[in-house]
């Protein structure tokens, strides 16, 4: 068998670790719906989701003989180096924009051209990644967790 399937045991045994340090959490007994092991225990969830279907996807690329994709960015050399710095770059755009975009605007605006540049040729999926994870985590925090989120320049009125 080869390495890449067994990766998958890193994440996994990271969020058993910390699902078990979640639960020596004590509540604070404020009585708020969400305690302080809510976002820990979406994080562990969330971890070994991941983690499954990462090692589901190096089973069936093991099955069919195929190697591991390539990087976008060619290994050696100093152009690695660059793409780095521009990440960096962007996301300190990203943090100073949140605030006066608000966040629909400032995340879908940092990660579309990510996405673009880390995802090549695959347009629909982009742009819709861009788009749709922005609007359902903004759902998610603000409506069902109650999380306030900037608004920006969106008039309150959208966001019913």
């Amino acid at each position: 068998m080869r390495k890449e399937r067994f990766l998958p045991a890193i994440p996994f045994a990271l969020a058993t670790v910390y699902l078990f340090l979640t639960e020596q959490i004590r509540d604070t007994g404020v009585g708020t719906q969400i305690s302080a092991r809510t976002f820990p225990r979406l994080l562990s969830v969330a971890l070994v989701i991941g983690a499954i279907l990462w090692f589901l996807e190096a089973s069936r690329e093991a099955k069919r003989g195929q190697s591991p994709p390539q990087p976008v960015v060619a290994q050696g050399g100093w152009g690695h180096i660059w793409v780095i710095a521009a990440v960096i770059a962007w996301t300190g755009f990203y943090f100073l924009a949140f605030q006066p975009l608000g966040y629909l605007l400032a995340t879908t605006a940092y990660l579309l051209p990510l996405m673009i540049y880390f995802n090549r040729g695959r347009w629909a999926a982009n742009i819709l990644t861009s788009v749709l994870y922005p609007i359902g985590s903004f759902y998610l925090f603000s409506h069902i967790l109650g999380v306030p989120i900037p608004n920006g320049v969106i008039p309150e009125r959208f966001f019913g």
